[in-house]
């Protein structure tokens, strides 16, 4: 939010009362569909009535999947991810370690799965954090 502040060349109270405004807008949707909160329309296509614009189909879009419990239609509980059993942190972060600490290329070679898809996601945070711990030792 700070960056935010910094960048914008307006008054901060015009962003807040802009957020209000919005605010008070979904509010106002959200009582026309017969709701209180916007978990209870999160993921409910079927509130959804597009109106026809040359011949676009957005059936593919809206599909509604059967689901076995109807209220879990949307993300409802954060899966905890164990990221120190990554890839990056078990096998690449270990083996260009020096590397990064001395800022040298590495080259490596690993097997890599589906599975990993966050691959490089835990690596660039290191970096990352890194860096910016060195450049507060520099300053």
């Amino acid at each position: 939010m700070k960056n935010f502040v910094i960048n914008f060349k307006g008054k901060e109270e015009n962003v807040i009362n802009f957020m209000y405004f919005i605010a008070e807008e979904v509010r106002e949707y959200l009582a026309l569909l017969g709701c209180k909160t916007l978990n209870e329309i999160i993921g409910h296509v079927e509130l959804i009535h597009p109106l026809s614009m040359n011949g676009l189909d957005f059936s593919n879009l809206l599909y509604n999947p059967e689901t076995k419990n109807k209220t879990s239609v949307h993300f409802e509980k954060y899966k905890d991810v164990n990221m120190l059993n990554t890839l990056d942190s078990k096998k690449i972060i270990p083996l260009c370690e020096d590397s990064l600490k001395n800022e040298r290329k590495s080259v490596i070679s690993l097997n890599i799965e589906n599975t990993n898809r966050a691959l490089g996601t835990y690596l660039s945070g290191y970096i990352i954090r890194n860096k910016i711990k060195l450049q507060k030792i520099l300053l």
